[in-house]
């Protein structure tokens, strides 16, 4: 983790076994209960933001993807119109 100073708050509210659970996870990771949420939701966070920013295509798609950048179709009236604009 940053050790940038922390100016910002987050306040949630859970049940008791959850926060039991987090506790305890927190403990065994020999982390404060905000260092272990902190830590685990940023690398989750990360994780998420990844997964979705990437773009996984097929053999196929993959394929038609690369030849159209390598080829790419001559533009048509539409689009030069569109351009011109």
């Amino acid at each position: 983790m940053s050790t940038i100073a922390a100016t910002e708050r987050i306040s949630l509210r859970t049940d008791a076994e959850t926060k039991f659970l987090l506790e305890k996870a927190a403990q065994a990771m020999n982390m404060s209960i905000s260092s272990y949420l902190l830590s685990v939701s940023s690398r989750q966070a990360a994780s998420d933001l990844k997964a979705f920013e990437e773009v996984h295509l097929c053999t196929r798609d993959s394929k038609v993807f690369y030849e159209a950048l390598n080829d790419p179709p001559k533009p048509n009236e539409a689009l030069k119109m569109l351009m011109s604009e």
